[in-house]
């Protein structure tokens, strides 16, 4: 007897590969954070080297694509290659 699950056709496995920011477009997006709301908040908790840090170890970015203040965390590989999430 074949179960029903024998007969069903298996979906091919598709492998997303990252899809790598270009390096100019990352370290421009380093910069300009006056309007970036996550740095804002940490001004009133840390001192500006400490933001810094924060801004260097994580990559942390200011973003206008949704609106005014928002902020990027870049996905960065074991080889500090950054790259945007693949569907």
């Amino acid at each position: 007897m074949v179960t029903k699950l024998a007969t069903q056709n298996p979906k091919p496995v598709t492998r997303n590969f990252p899809q790598f920011i270009h390096p100019e477009i990352f370290q421009n997006s380093l910069r300009d954070y006056k309007t970036n709301n996550l740095i804002k908040y940490l001004k009133t908790i840390f001192d500006n080297e400490t933001i810094v840090n924060l801004i260097n170890i994580y990559k942390i970015g200011p973003s206008s694509h949704f609106w005014g203040g928002t902020t990027i965390f870049w996905q960065i590989d074991i080889w500090q290659h950054p790259h945007r999430k693949t569907h």
